[in-house]
């Protein structure tokens, strides 16, 4: 009779830890927390913070539109910068309510 842990060995041959959890792509995206006390936000937190797509925060970041500063490789955003940008995205009529 098999070794039970040997009946979940992959077809590749390379033995998983039984108590190892196999993730998909989908399962990798981490839920982003916006942490209210930093100054500076992560892109994927600005995308939060607008409710929009992380990958249209980039570009929006990328582009310009949004004011950022890079920090090394790092990519931040002016919590104050933001808000600022937010008002300004405004229409007209919507400044007057």
């Amino acid at each position: 009779m098999l070794d039970p842990e040997l009946e979940r060995t992959p077809i590749s041959g390379i033995r998983a830890r039984p108590d190892a959890v196999v993730s998909s792509q989908s399962d990798r995206r981490e839920e982003v927390q916006v942490d209210e006390q930093h100054e500076y936000l992560k892109v994927p937190e600005v995308a939060k913070v607008l409710r929009i797509a992380r990958s249209r925060a980039y570009e929006l970041v990328g582009s310009g539109e949004i004011p950022s500063v890079r920090i090394g490789r790092s990519v931040r955003v002016s919590r104050k910068e933001l808000e600022r940008w937010l008002e300004e995205q405004r229409h007209p009529e919507a400044r007057q309510r």
